[in-house]
């Protein structure tokens, strides 16, 4: 049989797992978008697009 306590113990661990879940989401999140503007600035730099992502003619 499973004791209260375990049964809060085992809640307590399930709380905790959610929080580093829902960190390591945002964490992904910030680290992507935070790749994407790397990537557009990057072409911006080498003249490939405009930070608005339309071509740039080349002179």
């Amino acid at each position: 049989m499973v004791t209260k306590e375990q049964i809060e113990t085992l809640k307590k661990k399930l709380d905790e797992c959610e929080k580093a879940a829902k960190i390591a989401e945002l964490t992904l999140r910030l680290t992507k978008a935070f790749l994407v503007a790397v990537e557009k600035e990057e072409k911006a730099r080498r003249g490939d697009v405009s930070y608005k992502g339309e071509k740039l003619s080349k002179e």
